[in-house]
């Protein structure tokens, strides 16, 4: 009777087995005999060696071979025990260093979701995620948008990112076959087990997302409030439209522009408007509006922070309430590709306040425990922002520096200089709605309350309250710089803050 293939049995020579190298033909014709019949083990718990009966000893390097030479060799498995602690002592390897930060969930998280759902998802990488390497090789991923985070990738993370950075994306069956293939590694329930907990890792944290899935926390469910409870002042759109003498025949791009208050105000003069914002969600309503108004709008869903990238020209560049979530250094960089010569860019930039006896001063006063507030003038904050992005533009636009950079203009184009600050005041009542239009789910989270009843506590809060209670302030600043050939930097001066009106519901 033919004797079957001896597999070690003893974890000595397991492992010598698992150092050996051996040819990929070798391992097929391995894993074919290891079909024909049941492995042959000796009484003595050791393993059978050049046809003695072996107990596990120590070898030297020269034993090896020697040892291994007589072995039939087969597959190497990795044991339980073994793969933990190398995964454990890699873990403090990747310890030392502070960020980026682990992608990982609880085992049991991923376990909770329902498989069945997970494989009918179509997912994809997040655009809003670069995969970038660390000297060392270590993959990890960082986001270009606002938070502004990193994570470290495993070896099946990595792999997994990739396969989904595809353009229309995979199905979690189809990613966890194409990893098969490109690993080479069996279909097995431990393996099925660990692709779908870094699945179910990456999406939590963003990293992947699904077909209805925002790129933006500003959301559709805070698109309606946002135009209802947050409308842009007339009165500051109309400065702009007069300072940039807006007609027929100019392009304006309204970044990370929301849902499109600003954008359908100056709209209505005629201009060309492309609205550009992250939120899928903003830019649906604004297609809305801006259909129910009759006034054509461009739409184009990308991050602020990649203006630098985008192949147009534009006469004027508008940036409201929003360059405090953007990389204001990535934002001016764009804006010197992108403005045309004799172009004008304005930055609208807001700041809220309310008293201490106010109902929702817990979260809108300057101890709010979303993060305490500086209190300072709202003019010397405008003045230091005007400042910064004055400085910012000469940097970039420096006269007579020859350097390599895609925010370069062309010869000719001139530089882009500040011509006037301008300070408005809007007392506007701030009541639940207005915080409906102001907190998304991450906020709420930093609370400690659940979402339910965090709104039951804000509702509770404000029932009852008199006008005069939920009355608050918005102070306004409108910074507007031009490019032109020889333009210096306009005087600062002191400017006098303008009253204006509140156009929302009169319960905030």
């Amino acid at each position: 009777m033919e004797q079957a293939p001896l597999r070690p049995a003893c974890r000595v020579h397991r492992i010598l087995h698992h150092r050996a190298a051996m040819p990929r033909q070798d391992q097929n014709c391995v894993r074919r005999q290891r079909r024909g019949g049941a492995m042959q083990r000796t009484g003595g718990g050791g393993c059978q060696v050049g046809g003695q009966a072996h107990r596990g000893v120590r070898l030297s390097s020269q034993g090896r071979a020697s040892a291994c030479a007589g072995m039939t060799h087969r597959t190497p498995r990795l044991f339980p025990q073994n793969r933990r602690r190398r995964e454990k002592n890699h873990r403090r390897a990747r310890g030392r260093f502070a960020a980026p930060r682990r992608l990982r969930l609880h085992r049991g998280q991923a376990a909770g979701r329902d498989r069945a759902g997970m494989d009918a998802d179509r997912l994809r990488a997040s655009p809003n995620f670069a995969l970038a390497a660390g000297m060392d090789g270590r993959p990890f991923i960082a986001k270009d948008s606002e938070p502004y985070v990193q994570y470290w990738l495993s070896g099946r993370e990595r792999l997994l990112f990739a396969l989904f950075g595809r353009r229309r994306g995979l199905t979690v069956a189809a990613a966890r076959a194409a990893y098969r293939r490109l690993a080479d590694v069996p279909d097995t329930p431990l393996l099925r087990r660990r692709l779908d907990a870094d699945i179910a890792g990456m999406r939590a944290a963003g990293v992947l997302v699904g077909a209805g899935d925002d790129l933006s926390r500003y959301d559709a469910g805070i698109a309606e409030a946002y135009l209802t409870h947050r409308p842009f002042p007339p009165e500051i759109a109309a400065r702009i439209r007069a300072d940039a003498a807006l007609g027929p025949g100019q392009a304006v791009l309204d970044l990370a522009g929301g849902p499109g208050d600003l954008a359908l105000q100056l709209a209505a003069s005629g201009a060309a408007v492309t609205l550009l914002d992250l939120s899928r969600g903003f830019l649906d309503a604004a297609r809305r509006r801006a259909a129910a108004q009759g006034l054509p709008l461009g739409l184009l869903q990308d991050s602020a922070n990649r203006l630098l990238h985008l192949d147009a020209e534009f006469d004027v560049v508008t940036v409201a309430q929003a360059l405090h979530w953007l990389d204001d250094v990535q934002v001016c960089r764009g804006l010197c590709r992108v403005l045309r010569p004799g172009g004008s860019v304005f930055v609208v930039h807001g700041a809220l306040s309310v008293p201490d006896r106010h109902p929702l001063a817990h979260l809108f006063g300057h101890r709010s425990i979303l993060g305490a507030k500086e209190e300072r003038p709202f003019a010397e904050e405008a003045a230091a922002l005007h400042r910064r992005l004055s400085l910012l533009f000469e940097a970039l636009d420096s006269p007579g520096v020859d350097r390599i950079d895609l925010a370069r203009p062309q010869a000719g184009a001139g530089w882009i200089r500040a011509r006037r600050l301008s300070l408005f005041r809007q007392p506007r009542p701030i009541g639940p709605g207005f915080a409906r239009a102001f907190l998304t789910d991450s906020h709420i989270a930093r609370t400690g309350l659940a979402p339910e009843a965090f709104w039951q506590d804000i509702a509770a809060r404000c029932a009852g309250a008199p006008a005069d209670r939920l009355a608050g302030l918005c102070d306004w600043a409108l910074l507007h710089f031009q490019r032109s050939e020889g333009l210096e930097h306009a005087p600062l001066g002191r400017p006098e803050a303008i009253p204006i009106g509140y156009a929302g519901p009169a319960s905030g």
